[in-house]
């Protein structure tokens, strides 16, 4: 309720333990998950270039633009999409965008790697839209216990989910360039997929495997 009243995505934010934190060190998490400027769309406006989609909740904002939830009007499908809001990363989100289909079309299906769905390179604003995973980031999950270390056993599947797929990834000549926590997402059965959101980069050197 804290993170909602400082308008950040509510599933995104953790609860902090009082006993292990001050409360100056409480409202200063809090306002770290504020983006730094006002957001550029809204929840409920139409998504742009994707007919039939709407805004549900900003789940994050940088210098490269936006993360949000969505919403499809009709069926009710939901998709995370990143919007490319700076002229400077355009290039940049359309080179991801050939990197990340090298990986779909090698691993379609992978369980330990969240899935690109749609793209719009052509129109302003530019996006990526992926699959959404709902059960929050590894991030969440270690704060969530309080400073207490994971169990062995639960620690030892995260960690071997982790592997799986940045070495599905590696085959084909692509690292993950910004591994950690915050961008493994935790799906409903507590499984562990590598955030796409334009961390997955081409090795120098390396051509990438693609299927004739």
């Amino acid at each position: 309720e804290r993170a909602k009243s400082r308008g950040t995505a509510p599933f995104s934010a953790l609860p902090l333990d009082a006993k292990l934190f001050s409360e100056p060190e409480i409202d200063a998490f809090y306002r770290s998950l504020l983006p730094d400027r006002r957001p550029r769309f809204r929840q409920g406006e139409k998504v742009p270039h994707r007919g039939g989609w709407i805004f549900d909740c900003l789940v994050g904002a940088g210098g490269f633009g936006e993360v949000w939830r969505v919403k499809q009007s009709l069926l009710g499908g939901v998709e995370a999409i990143k919007f490319c809001l700076e002229n400077q990363s355009v290039e940049f989100i359309r080179q991801e965008a050939k990197t990340l289909a090298i990986l779909q079309q090698n691993l379609p299906s992978h369980p330990n790697i969240v899935r690109l769905s749609h793209a719009n390179l052509d129109d302003e604003p530019c996006w990526l839209a992926f699959e959404w995973v709902g059960g929050g980031t590894l991030e969440s999950v270690i704060r969530s216990t309080g400073g207490a270390p994971l169990p062995m056993d639960e620690a030892l599947d995260l960690f071997c989910d982790v592997c799986q797929g940045v070495v599905a990834a590696h085959e084909l000549g692509i690292v993950h360039r910004d591994l950690k926590p915050a961008n493994l997402l935790i799906d409903a059965e507590g499984r562990v997929s590598e955030s796409a959101l334009c961390h997955f980069l081409e090795i120098p050197g390396k051509t990438p495997l693609a299927k004739e």
